[in-house]
């Protein structure tokens, strides 16, 4: 059972692509191609799409309210159980994705670019990523109420790693004599 209202399309090109039981509210799709696409009990609202290219995406159970997606590119994306409320991306590229568990409130993100990320229970609340660019990432169990959220490296990791590396260098460069 699908749903659509003051929904529109524009050179959009689906193959293969499965909806069950879909609610679509508000939608804008311009030139969006999707490919081997599955989506299970997705719901919909106010969401616009720009120039997105999706490729053997599975969405299940996935709750969309208010999103903007601008220029999103999705590889071999997998979704389960997803709930995205507030969302703005703009210009992300995701390759090779997974997500399990996953629920984002009134996150932003700007021309972020992940490859091969692997997140398992996650939850983001309130979480800005700018400029953010995560490769062959794995989150399992993460849990992130404000900040960068899943993404990110921070400076106390940069200097234990480089203790680890080398010692004599990496203390004096954070501790000159």
């Amino acid at each position: 059972l699908e749903s659509d209202t003051g929904v529109t399309d524009t050179g959009v090109t689906d193959t293969a692509v499965t909806d069950t039981a879909v609610t679509d509210t508000g939608l804008t799709d311009t030139a969006v191609t999707d490919t081997a696409v599955t989506d299970t009990g997705v719901t919909d609202t106010a969401v616009t799409d720009t120039a997105v290219t999706d490729t053997a995406v599975t969405d299940t159970a996935v709750t969309d309210t208010a999103n903007t997606d601008t220029g999103l590119t999705d590889t071999a994306v997998t979704d389960t159980a997803v709930t995205d409320t507030g969302l703005t991306d703009t210009a992300v590229t995701d390759t090779a994705v997974t997500d399990t568990g996953v629920t984002d409130t009134a996150v932003t993100d700007t021309a972020v670019t992940d490859t091969a990320v692997t997140d398992t229970a996650v939850t983001d609340t309130a979480v800005t990523d700018t400029a953010v660019t995560d490769t062959a990432v794995t989150d399992t169990g993460s849990s992130s109420n404000a900040g960068r959220g899943r993404s990110g490296t921070s400076a106390v990791k940069l200097f234990l790693l480089s203790i680890c590396c080398k010692p004599t260098q990496s203390l004096q460069s954070f501790f000159p004599l």
